[in-house]
């Protein structure tokens, strides 16, 4: 892409995890990317990456860049104003979103890493005429907002006309697109892919040998991600007289009552509330535990449940978005019917026995090994954006 920049817009007060680490392994391949963010991200030390924010010193710092760009778009915005029924608060505010995505020069291709509001649509679309948009569909802005959020419907169908490209975290997410009214054309699955030379399995036998069996599950701490049902899985393992723990990595809106709801169960003996962790925490664990438990509702692709696949660890898991894909099923049948709790015991019931877990640990990891490395996609990714640019 020569000279030309990838400008990174949507990632608001903190990034994720895995939109991280995407940034830094992009940059690591040489592409050269301009991040709208109010800070730097870790563990992208590249000097490929430009920041642009929304503070004062770096407005100032950059008005030469975006002042005559903003005085040429002044009528439009009163305009663009009415038409989307901002008060002069919320102008002001827009006003300062606006200011800060024209600091970027050189720009090949915009990728949002979420779908944007309409206003922010028709913005880019005067801004950057010339300039392809790509979309990021990850999981509940397809799954959730349209039978939760009133009016969101319009806002994809916005997305799906105004994006040269939808990036489909996986192939279950492009068909919700595809429900929803987008155009097969449009729509490109790239998987995030995970360090698969980090994330690596130990032997089953090295692994600390009782009778309790070990579950783990690692993620932000919020209802879609269904911790009460690991709650009531442990409380069903009780009751079939197999002991087991459960050690939870993440922190989020939701611990309060879920601490509570495990003391009103129980429980509280049998879980460690580990909180947020590095990766390199976050490993140890999984090379402690024996099975991983995802009882998600809803998801785009679980990069949780891939890391700790490839650390070599059988699955249990309600069905949702993603799984299927991730996992080789005819090999490792424990996805179960969302919310049956019966089954999920079951599954672990099943995984008890160290050789059927060292058997699993081989298949799954060399899977995950083969099908998600990271710098794999990423690197497909870097295609797309070439493609997009001279299309």
């Amino acid at each position: 892409m020569a000279n030309k920049r990838v400008l990174f817009i949507g990632l608001n007060k903190s990034a994720p995890p895995f939109i991280e680490q995407r940034i830094a392994l992009l940059s690591r391949l040489g592409l050269k990317l301009t991040v709208l963010y109010n800070g730097r991200l870790s563990n992208t030390d590249s000097t490929s990456i430009e920041y642009i924010s929304k503070k004062p010193l770096s407005l100032m710092s950059t008005l030469p860049i975006w002042l005559f760009r903003f005085l040429k778009l002044v009528p439009w915005l009163w305009s663009w104003k009415k038409k989307h029924g901002y008060g002069l608060k919320q102008w002001i505010k827009e006003l300062n979103g606006i200011i800060s995505i024209l600091q970027a020069q050189d720009i090949a291709v915009i990728h949002a890493q979420w779908f944007l509001k309409v206003s922010t649509l028709d913005l880019l679309e005067k801004a950057f005429p010339t300039v392809p948009l790509m979309v990021s569909a990850r999981g509940s802005q397809v799954s959730v907002y349209p039978l939760t959020i009133t009016g969101w419907p319009e806002v994809l169908k916005a997305n799906f006309s105004k994006a040269g490209m939808i990036h489909c975290v996986s192939e279950d997410i492009k068909k919700h697109c595809l429900q929803l009214g987008a155009s097969e054309s449009k729509l490109w699955v790239n998987y995030n892919g995970i360090r698969t030379d980090f994330f690596r399995p130990v032997s089953p036998e090295l692994r600390p040998a009782d009778d309790t069996l070990k579950l783990i599950s690692v993620g932000a701490i919020i209802w879609r991600k269904g911790y009460i049902y690991q709650l009531l899985l442990l409380k069903e393992l009780n009751k079939k007289g197999i002991k087991a723990n459960l050690t939870i990595i993440g922190d989020g809106p939701d611990i309060q009552g879920l601490k509570y709801t495990a003391q009103a169960l129980g429980l509280s003996d049998q879980i460690s509330w580990l909180g947020k962790q590095s990766l390199s925490k976050v490993l140890d664990a999984l090379h402690l535990a024996d099975i991983y438990v995802s009882t998600s509702i809803a998801e785009g692709l679980p990069n949780s449940v891939a890391e700790a696949a490839a650390c070599g660890l059988p699955i249990i898991a309600f069905e949702c978005e993603g799984l299927k894909e991730l996992l080789p099923v005819d090999q490792h049948p424990y996805i179960v019917p969302f919310s049956d709790i019966a089954a999920l015991a079951q599954a672990c019931e099943a995984l008890i026995s160290l050789e059927k877990r060292a058997f699993l640990s081989k298949v799954i990891s060399e899977h995950i090994k083969s099908h998600f490395n990271a710098e794999v996609h990423a690197s497909k990714m870097i295609e797309r954006y070439q493609q997009l640019q001279y299309a």
